[in-house]
């Protein structure tokens, strides 16, 4: 059977108006409902996607050519079905001695469309590799290494007829390092709603904006020109101008800059947790502390929910959880581990070796394999005097709360009562724009 003939009534492959073949839900789907298992057409080493100096990308296509030759018709069919991004003037990479060829045809369908499924291996699928990036993926994927299956889950409810997305790089770094990221490994610049955010609002024909953009967009299309033509001595290689193009993009005029920067701040501070769990582990800033951020972080509606990463949570979770084993919490390491294992269910399914490690902890959290390593820590009580909460710039509410006390006081004594009741108007702007950062 053709891997594009599986049979499914969950999924199906259709033509994106701008982003070619893509797959969408035909009917609604369920947080972790399974949509997609299946084995790899191909399964080589990773070092082969990213080590292309001295002739590597040679040794890609040898490899590719002997894995295809041992493979199924069917095999071989659904690999060259797919597509290649590294067609054109998107081809050209470099060789390694400062020069630049063309990739070849079966290298660049390879990594438009590789998956990494192990830390050391990637692999091609027939239909999971159809699927489009999103830096607010509604989808993840799972490699079972034992079966040797990748597993695709609903991380939200998609409702049917809805592009089934999952994240190709790592959705916390800065926007502009994920649009070169992407322009480095795939050919193809995001427009998902977030990076949307950074890369311009929508014009109407005949705004000033856009006739900058289009004067900016022939210029770098001019560059690229003039560095591939092989009469002209080349001032910039073809592949150097096109990434930074995809950079200049980043702050091209009509951008929204406040709600760009409000996503990248909520993404920053996901990443100071993780920084902060990290420098716990080495003794280096109290449990309190990681505590009361990731509160911020995982709560209900919170900063990771806000931004559309609930494939974090698992991971999260699990390590909050092993803070509050470490400091003999019962209460908070049966409530982060439930956490984790409903995340993990979720985001990798309900049999996953994440769920089997924790599944007997919420029922005893004293089987934590590392309960009570560290000196007891009860969460539930108010916050001792004395603890540090501010974190890169981010303090305790309660000190903002006082802070902003303070100032009424100050105020009110300045300009007096009536002078400060006068001011209310403008006392509710400043106050509100204050919310809206910390709320991010």
């Amino acid at each position: 059977m053709a891997a594009l003939d599986h049979p499914t009534t969950l999924y199906e492959v259709f033509t994106h108006p701008t982003h070619g073949t893509a797959l969408r839900a035909t009917s609604d789907l369920s947080p972790g409902q399974l949509i997609i298992a299946e084995a790899p057409l191909l399964h080589i080493p990773k070092v082969l996607m990213t080590n292309h100096q001295n002739n590597a990308f040679a040794l890609t296509k040898e490899v590719l050519k002997v894995t295809l030759a041992e493979g199924t018709a069917d095999q071989k069919m659904g690999f060259l079905r797919l597509s290649n991004t590294f067609t054109g003037e998107h081809g050209l990479v470099s060789d390694g001695t400062g020069g630049e060829k063309k990739m070849d045809p079966l290298t660049g369908t390879f990594l438009s469309n590789a998956i990494e499924t192990l830390p050391t291996h990637a692999g091609v699928f027939a239909i999971s590799s159809r699927i489009n990036h999103s830096c607010t993926p509604n989808a993840m994927a799972s490699y079972s290494s034992i079966k040797k299956v990748l597993s695709v889950y609903a991380l939200v409810a998609i409702p049917a007829q809805t592009e089934i997305l999952f994240s190709y790089i790592d959705p916390l770094a800065p926007i502009q390092d994920r649009q070169l990221a992407l322009w480095q490994r795939f050919r193809f610049r995001c427009r998902c709603s977030v990076c949307a955010l950074g890369l311009g609002r929508v014009l109407e024909k005949g705004d000033p904006l856009l006739l900058e953009q289009e004067k900016a967009d022939a210029e770098n299309k001019a560059l690229v020109l003039s560095s591939t033509d092989g009469e002209k001595e080349p001032t910039k290689s073809a592949v150097e101008a096109e990434e930074n193009a995809v950079l200049s993009e980043t702050v091209l005029p009509g951008t929204d800059v406040r709600a760009s920067e409000l996503s990248e701040l909520r993404r920053k501070r996901i990443v100071v947790l993780k920084q902060l769990l990290h420098q716990w582990d080495q003794r280096k800033v109290p449990a309190w502390t990681v505590m009361k951020f990731a509160r911020q972080v995982l709560e209900p509606k919170g900063i990771l929910e806000t931004e559309g990463l609930e494939g974090l949570k698992g991971d999260l979770w699990r390590d909050i959880c092993k803070v509050a084993a470490c400091h003999s919490s019962i209460s908070q390491t049966r409530s982060s581990s439930t956490a984790a294992i409903a995340a993990y269910t979720i985001s990798n399914g309900p049999n996953c070796p994440s769920v089997t490690e924790l599944r007997s902890i919420p029922k005893d959290p004293r089987k934590h394999p590392l309960w009570g390593r560290r000196d007891y820590v009860d969460f539930d009580a108010p916050i001792p005097e004395g603890v540090n909460l501010t974190v890169l710039g981010w303090e305790d509410e309660a000190k903002k709360s006082r802070k902003k006390k303070n100032k009424k006081k100050n105020k009110a004594k300045v300009l007096g009562g009536e002078g400060a009741n006068g001011n209310g108007a403008a006392k509710v702007v400043g106050e509100g724009a204050e919310t809206e950062g910390d709320s991010a």
